[in-house]
């Protein structure tokens, strides 16, 4: 199908959701994906080479995080929690975390957990991380952290919304 879908030039995703849409009812949701997923790689090759860097870097970034909210892609979003927790354990260092603080963060549970909750900006799974007096570095960081969360939670709620299903030549 690629090698068919490459005649068309110059790109358009109309042959790539109408193919999609025929191989879904013949029960192929697995190619009826790989094509919608190569559609939007097309797309995003055509946004660069057109110099529509908006679009090029909106398409790169919704590859990156959602794999495009195709098929699978949502799981690409777990990974990015699990390295950006980590990240956030590993700016908290070896040591206890707070002093000063009316909670202290001693254990890599704890560390994990407070990590976790700032990232994710909708969930707060203690209220003492409230309290918790960040060294300036860190809590530097974390301002860059919440960032990130909120930006991949964006992205995890349009993929859900359907927004990135939605085709533009």
């Amino acid at each position: 199908y690629r090698r068919w879908l490459n005649l068309d030039q110059p790109y358009s995703p109309q042959p790539y959701d109408h193919l999609a849409a025929i191989l879904v009812q013949a029960g192929q949701t697995g190619k009826a994906n790989s094509i919608l997923y190569y559609g939007r790689e097309r797309a995003r090759e055509a946004a660069w080479q057109s110099g529509a860097w908006g679009r090029g870097l909106g398409l790169t970034l919704l590859k990156w995080t959602i794999g495009y909210g195709i098929g699978n892609g949502f799981f690409r979003a777990v990974l990015w929690v699990a390295l950006l927790t980590a990240i956030g354990i590993a700016w908290l260092g070896a040591g206890p975390v707070g002093a000063g603080g009316k909670f202290v963060l001693e254990t890599w549970t704890q560390k994990a957990a407070y990590s976790f909750d700032q990232l994710l900006p909708i969930i707060e799974l203690n209220h003492s991380f409230a309290d918790v007096k960040l060294p300036l570095f860190a809590e530097y960081y974390f301002y860059l952290h919440k960032l990130l969360g909120f930006l991949l939670g964006s992205f995890i709620a349009a993929g859900i919304a359907g927004l990135t299903q939605r085709s533009k030549s």
